[in-house]
């Protein structure tokens, strides 16, 4: 099976290992709608995709076919965050580019994770469990994705300018 889905106390986690035929990628959203309705209704819920799996050009094709799923969701009321993980930022762009527009509401956070980095994985958690937003999170317009970077890219001074001196 190429996902698996678990219902916990705080909402719902989605991983997708690889991409998957077309009954296969019913049956995922399937098992997600009925995984989010009984968690749902009684409590605020939270979603977190993986979808690190989804690489190569396969992976790119299950990714534009998933988004809309996965974010069908989000128009209910109960359901008040949502965060995916994705293998690095050149992933991260493309499913920004496949979903843009689809987060009215501004519930999704795309977090770029480079191998098993701990410091992102747990910032996905803790914006789908208790609103931490993330430090390095970009806002964007309404309607766009919000992609976190990873690091922040390091100031290089050029050693052979001259200081200029406050007059």
């Amino acid at each position: 099976m190429g996902f698996t889905i678990a219902i916990n106390a705080w909402g719902v986690h989605t991983v997708l290992h690889r991409a998957m035929a077309a009954a296969e990628l019913q049956r995922w959203d399937a098992e997600w709608r009925a995984a989010v309705e009984s968690c749902g209704g009684r409590r605020a819920v939270g979603l977190v995709a993986d979808l690190r799996g989804l690489t190569g050009a396969d992976g790119e094709a299950v990714m534009a076919q998933v988004a809309p799923l996965l974010f069908a969701p989000l128009g209910r009321a109960d359901v008040e965050r949502c965060a995916v993980l994705v293998a690095d930022a050149a992933q991260a762009d493309r499913f920004g580019q496949i979903a843009g527009g689809l987060d009215p509401s501004r519930k999704v956070r795309v977090l770029a994770v480079e191998g098993r980095d701990r410091v992102q994985i747990a910032a996905a958690y803790g914006w789908a469990l208790n609103g931490a937003e993330p430090t390095l999170a970009q806002r964007l317009p309404g309607g766009a994705l919000v992609r976190l970077a990873k690091t922040a890219r390091p100031l290089h001074r050029d050693h052979h300018a001259p200081l200029r001196r406050a007059s």
